[in-house]
C-alpha cells in the first residue's frame, strides 16, 4: 500500500534543514543539527489527512476557581409579595382587590406595603378599554410610592 506524502510534512522537513544548514549548504548528516533535535516531534496526522495541531491543556484542578459557598436549605424564600393594581373599563381602580376612591391612594398604600416587604413587586392589570393615560397614572403613582419592580398583567386575546 502506498501512503501519500503530506505536503505540510515535506515543507516542515525542508524548513528544518534550511534552519540548520542555510540555503547554500549541503544536507547535514543526521544528528548534527541542534535545531532539528530541539524541535518537538511532529504532531500525528488527523483523520482529514492534515497535521494535527499540538495542544497543552491544563491538568485537572489547575486554574479552577473554588466552588461557591451555597446557602443552606430553607435559608431563602422563593415566594415574593405581589401587589396588584386592577383598572376596569369604567376606570375604577383596585389595590389588592380594595376599591380606591382616588388614584393618589396608590402612593400611600404602596409605601405601607413596601414597609412590610421591601422586595414587593407590583402588577398593573387594565381592561382593554382603559385609556393609556390612566395606566401611566397608576404606574407613576407606584413609582412615587417607592416601588421599582413593576410589571403589566395581560390576558391573551382569543382568535
Amino acid at each position: 500500500m502506498v501512503r501519500p506524502i503530506l505536503m505540510s510534512n515535506v515543507l516542515a522537513a525542508a524548513l528544518s534543514l534550511l534552519a540548520c544548514a542555510g540555503p547554500q549548504a549541503a544536507v547535514p548528516p543526521p544528528g548534527s543539527c541542534p535545531a532539528a533535535e530541539a524541535a518537538p516531534p511532529t504532531a500525528p496526522a488527523s483523520s482529514a489527512g492534515t497535521a494535527a495541531i499540538p495542544y497543552d491543556l491544563p491538568k485537572p484542578g489547575e486554574f479552577l476557581p473554588p466552588p461557591p459557598e451555597m446557602p443552606a436549605a430553607g435559608q431563602y424564600s422563593a415566594v415574593t409579595s405581589v401587589l396588584a393594581i386592577d383598572i376596569d373599563k369604567s376606570g375604577t381602580m383596585r389595590f389588592n382587590g380594595k376599591a380606591l376612591s382616588s388614584a393618589d391612594e396608590i402612593v400611600v398604600l404602596t409605601r405601607a406595603e413596601l414597609a412590610k416587604d421591601p422586595e414587593i413587586r407590583a402588577i398593573i392589570r387594565a381592561d382593554t378599554g382603559v385609556s393609556w393615560g390612566m395606566v401611566l397614572g397608576a404606574l407613576d403613582r407606584l413609582k412615587q410610592g417607592g416601588c421599582s419592580k413593576i410589571a403589566f398583567g395581560v390576558t391573551p386575546i382569543s382568535p
